[in-house]
């Protein structure tokens, strides 16, 4: 809440020029394991912050979504194609209480193992040649005991 605070009651010109115009905020949690996604979490962070969010006059200011990182890997596949709002504000839609896992009510969740996510390869391929080109860095050559077992440890 911090940083809505801050965003909201700051000067303009002490605001980025990309920041200024906005005046609707839907706030995020993610966190790293499935509990984000609970209801009970969820539930428990609407009831916490009904109150805060009357704070804000002049802004929208929507329920606190939350989620589990494995929940925002599953929807990479819809990233590529639409922005987290959409996402967000779908989930809030279909669940107005916001007590429902974000999982069991938003249509852009892929169910299961998440796909799609080759592009953090290909993003993970693409620094690594540029690093190397740039700073001429090289992948270590393993200790000969090391390619005996078929391991290659950097030295």
């Amino acid at each position: 809440m911090n940083a809505l605070n801050n965003i909201t009651t700051l000067s303009e010109s002490s605001l980025p020029v990309w920041l200024r115009s906005i005046r609707k905020f839907i706030p995020v949690i993610i966190t790293k394991d499935d509990i984000g996604s609970s209801w009970v979490m969820n539930a428990y962070l609407q009831k916490r912050f009904k109150q805060e969010k009357k704070k804000y006059k002049g802004y929208t200011v929507t329920p606190i979504a939350s989620m589990s990182i494995s929940t925002l890997e599953r929807s990479m596949r819809t990233l590529k194609e639409l922005p987290f709002e959409t996402i967000l504000e779908d989930r809030i839609q279909q669940d107005k209480e916001l007590t429902r896992p974000f999982e069991a009510v938003s249509k852009y969740v892929q169910r299961g193992v998440a796909g799609g996510l080759s592009v953090h390869m290909d993003i993970l391929q693409k620094l690594t040649d540029e690093v190397t080109k740039k700073y001429e860095v090289r992948d270590p050559v393993p200790a000969r005991a090391d390619l005996r077992l078929g391991v290659s440890v950097g030295k």
